[in-house]
């Protein structure tokens, strides 16, 4: 009985666990996804005043931004896939 509670509760702890670091993922994400979208309006409010070199500078920046936490969403949730099929065997 103590195993199977000890065990109940150590894969509650790790589900708990793994949900908050998808959601702290997400959370970055939507946070990078707004300072991206602020670095568009940046670029709109200064088209006029800024040279092409530092227009192509900041899109630039913000896809990379916008590519790199996708990246790191797509993987923490597939890790989060892995993980759960490995509850389901232990």
């Amino acid at each position: 009985m103590v195993v199977y509670v000890g065990s109940a509760n150590f894969h509650f702890q790790a589900r708990t666990s793994v949900n908050i670091i998808v959601k702290i993922a997400d959370d970055a994400s939507e946070i990078v996804h707004n300072a991206t979208r602020v670095l568009g309006d940046i670029e709109k409010n200064l088209e006029s005043s800024i040279t092409a070199d530092v227009f192509t500078k900041l899109n630039s920046t913000a896809n990379r931004m916008d590519d790199a936490v996708d990246d790191v969403v797509e993987k923490t949730w597939t890790r989060r896939h892995t993980v759960n099929k490995a509850f389901k065997v232990v």
